[in-house]
């Protein structure tokens, strides 16, 4: 790996993150049960989850964020009286070929990191199978922007760019169509734009899926 990839992009991952904690506070407060985060990066949701969660299974494929999660989480059982209230464990993993077994989670959570998976359809179709039936999948994610409007051909333009230096992310990805081709109902996502925030990734979709019982 680079110097760009193991040391830079890391902090650079840590420092935008900041800019999501009120979208995570939402959020991360449907999570119950059994947890898997499909990319744990630096950590950085770990703080968010409600009591309602028993464990927390971060997972990425990248070896050079994997020590700030767990710095994330040590940090987070020093500080907090009595340390967490959950079990949390950090892995290598890749979410197109997970080492889980069918119905072992109770919520998947998809925040920011389909639009980094190679192949986003291999990922939604493991986190239908791996989620219990009624099982949640909490997304939050950016996403192409309208046909014909001057910002989706700037994510065209930039596209190749962004991808290289954003860790493999895409800008122009469809994920609702995505998650429903998995077998989700996509229905509930909402479909939003955040004015507040880096324009090429301000179109996003976030929600509550469940995976039919």
């Amino acid at each position: 790996m680079s110097l760009y990839q193991d040391r830079i992009f890391p902090r650079l991952l840590a420092w935008t993150s900041a800019a999501f904690d009120e979208d995570r506070t939402a959020l991360m407060a449907e999570a119950v049960g059994r947890v898997l985060e499909l990319g744990v990066g630096t950590g950085a949701n770990l703080g968010f989850y409600p009591p309602e969660v028993t464990d927390v299974v971060g997972m990425d494929p990248h070896e050079a964020v994997l020590d700030h999660a767990l710095e994330a989480a040590r940090r987070l059982e020093r500080e907090r009286p009595g340390g967490l209230p959950y079990r949390v464990r950090i892995q290598r993993g890749d979410a197109q070929q997970m080492p889980y077994d069918d119905a072992s989670f109770d919520t998947v959570v998809a925040f920011l990191t389909l639009c980094s998976v190679p192949d986003p359809l291999a990922a939604a179709r493991e986190s239908h199978r791996v989620l219990r039936p009624g099982g949640r999948l909490l997304v939050l994610e950016h996403v192409h922007a309208p046909p014909g409007s001057w910002l989706r051909g700037l994510q065209h333009v930039a596209g190749p760019v962004w991808t290289r230096l954003a860790g493999g992310c895409h800008l122009d990805r469809d994920t609702a169509s995505v998650l429903s081709a998995a077998g989700f109902d996509a229905r509930p996502l909402e479909r939003y734009r955040d004015q507040l925030y880096f324009p090429l990734t301000a179109e996003r979709i976030r929600g509550v899926l469940h995976k039919p019982v």
